[in-house]
């Protein structure tokens, strides 16, 4: 990753995300920002090699340096964060993502929801849950929180 880094210019996209995974899946952190930017936008082609790859890198450490990118961060950061954290976070995280529980936006609703069940539960996220059912199951997450902070 440090040399494909270091030839930025030259290197293509493909290969610096590809050595973030590579990076990443062996249990480094160093690749988690080009992780953050193939999230943002590429999520859907991409979600099951990124997942694979932060599983290896799950716990605290991989929360220390993805939660300060949630504090004021504008959406599309912050919908990736969530995604991300989902499979690489661990319970040292759970109230960071609390508030999003209660966001009027529901797709950072619905991946907070989804954080949760990857980092408590280890289940996989929900697909297409529609704003009335993403209300009432985070208010059942609230609660199995503990309610508000």
């Amino acid at each position: 990753l440090q040399r494909v880094r270091a030839r930025a210019e030259k290197a293509d996209a493909e290969e610096l995300y590809g050595a973030a995974l590579c990076v990443t899946a062996a249990g480094s952190l160093l690749g988690l920002d080009e992780i953050r930017a193939r999230a943002r936008i590429g999520w859907k082609t991409h979600a099951t090699q990124i997942r694979a790859a932060l599983a290896s890198v799950r716990g605290p450490e991989a929360g220390k340096v993805l939660c300060p990118l949630l504090v004021k961060a504008e959406r599309e950061q912050a919908v990736a964060v969530l995604r991300m954290l989902a499979a690489c976070g661990d319970a040292s995280v759970v109230g960071v993502i609390r508030p999003f529980l209660d966001n009027p936006d529901n797709q950072l609703r619905i991946e907070a929801i989804n954080a949760l069940r990857g980092i408590l539960d280890g289940e996989p996220p929900l697909e297409n849950l529609p704003v009335f059912e993403a209300i009432e199951v985070a208010g059942k997450w609230m609660a199995r929180l503990g309610g508000k902070q």
